[in-house]
């Protein structure tokens, strides 16, 4: 802070365009170790690495990347500032654009490409950016492969095209538009209007469509007419995609629009009024169709004729639904996963429910692993759930803020695996605890909660922050 004025030229170009990942305080700069609490909404601000595992969440203006097998917080993803002009005169200008530009948004949703490689984020206010960091580069570079405004209001989901190239971002109920990216360019290829709020989005397998789910909203896009747009083709319509070109409706997305198209709707009968508040598309086994949950509690499974084939009332709000070749998951209130077949839709178990509000946790209160919990207790809601590698684990983010994976290998045998608690609210203040003087180090941990004797262990418990 009382070095930045002193900088001259370049050096202080590259502060400035650096502080989205270091705060400069006295002599040196502080760098981000670790990350206690999130700010996940639902299952569009979270996704799970499909090659390497890993889990991303959104926490503020930070993505946490967190390894449940090492039990490490590996990677922290900060927004960067906009690059500065290439036709700025000195390096004190681009300083100047850089640190104008470096105002942090908080971030709404993330998304990793099928390979692994590259992460996606959105973030949320007025003229809102998607970044795409390249998890393969280093720290000092943050690996921002490339960022761009999308939406000038809020992203609400976005998600990867299997093929990677392609990119499809959300705007909130602002916003109200849908765009179709080729993400490295930053080149809008397709967009539509959209008439209802939207929640989530999700790809099928061979990324000849998307769907969108979201208020009396199930809907098909076809990807054709993008993709030859793109490839410098005709870009006339394909499948269930409709396209308009008129003046009036490319003015009413504002101008440059790309390709102009519209979806299809699925078959939703007597739920024509439901909230649709999340979408996934079958993989493997259930290639062709598609699973959504509303906030009434309905689990859905559409075919490939976009026909809703089978539902199932499970009798509570809905937040979310994930999928892998052996269960569905669906994340209710009151702490409740539960677990279904994927192709039947038949009913296969619930994971354990986590701690108890109002619980004094130092006092070591564990997940309900019991059948029937006392129902005097309450019980946080269960907002995003994902399952993590091949299933054998499930991710789940609640309410309060707190975070549990849970073993699923065996569903009579489930278990905690990894758990973090937070602060369910805002943080007010904080302190740093004084070390005790050396002749007292001895009696101050006897006394520590969990130390042995009148507390009983360490400071903390083990695997946590």
């Amino acid at each position: 802070k009382g070095h930045t004025g002193e900088m001259k030229g370049k050096k202080k170009a590259k502060a400035a365009a650096a502080c989205g990942a270091c705060v400069g305080s006295g002599g040196g700069a502080a760098r981000l170790e670790r990350v206690l609490g999130n700010t996940v909404a639902g299952n569009a601000g979270v996704a799970v690495n499909p090659v390497g595992g890993e889990v991303a969440y959104v926490a503020g203006c930070v993505v946490v990347v967190y390894n449940p097998r090492t039990n490490k917080q590996c990677k922290f993803l900060t927004v960067p500032a906009a690059a500065a002009d290439a036709g700025a005169q000195d390096s004190a200008t681009a300083a100047g654009q850089a640190a104008q530009a470096a105002g942090l948004k908080p971030l709404t949703c993330v998304c990793f490409s099928p390979t692994g490689k590259y992460l996606a984020a959105g973030e949320s206010g007025y003229q809102p950016r998607v970044i795409v960091w390249d998890l393969t580069s280093s720290y000092k570079t943050l690996g921002v492969t490339a960022h761009f405004h999308a939406h000038k209001y809020s992203v609400s989901c976005i998600a990867f095209a299997p093929s990677t190239k392609y990119l499809v971002s959300v705007g909130s109920q602002h916003d109200g538009t849908l765009k179709v990216w080729e993400w490295r360019t930053g080149t809008l290829l397709a967009s539509a209007k959209l008439s209802s709020v939207v929640y989530s989005v999700s790809f099928s397998e061979d990324g000849t469509y998307f769907v969108t789910a979201g208020n009396r909203h199930v809907r098909y896009w076809n990807m054709d007419a993008a993709i030859k747009s793109d490839r410098g083709g005709s870009a006339a319509g394909a499948g269930g995609l409709a396209l308009r070109t008129s003046a009036s409706a490319s003015a009413s997305l504002g101008g440059n629009s790309g390709v102009l198209i519209e979806g299809r709707s699925a078959n939703l009968g007597s739920h024509r009024d439901s909230i649709f508040v999340d979408i996934v598309c079958g993989r493997g086994p259930t290639k062709g169709c598609v699973f959504s949950v509303t906030s009434k509690g309905i689990l859905h499974s559409f075919n490939s004729s976009r026909q809703m084939e089978k539902w199932v009332d499970l009798r509570g709000p809905l937040f979310g639904v994930s999928l892998c070749d052996r269960f569905m998951s669906c994340a209710s209130v009151d702490g409740n996963i539960r677990l279904f077949h994927p192709i039947s839709l038949q009913y296969i178990g619930t994971i354990p429910k986590p701690h108890p509000i109002g619980v004094d946790l130092i006092a070591g209160a564990e997940p309900s692993m019991g059948p029937r919990p006392d129902p005097a207790l309450r019980f946080p809601d269960v907002i995003a759930c994902r399952f993590v590698g091949d299933g054998a684990k499930v991710a789940a983010f609640y309410s309060d803020h707190s975070m549990y994976v849970w073993g699923v290998e065996d569903i009579s045998k489930v278990y905690k695996y990894r758990s973090f608690m937070a602060h369910s609210s805002s943080v007010w203040d904080l302190a740093v605890a004084p070390p005790p003087p050396s002749d007292e180090s001895a009696e101050h941990a006897r006394r520590l909660p969990g130390a042995g004797g009148g507390g009983g262990g360490g400071a903390l418990p083990a695997n946590t922050f």
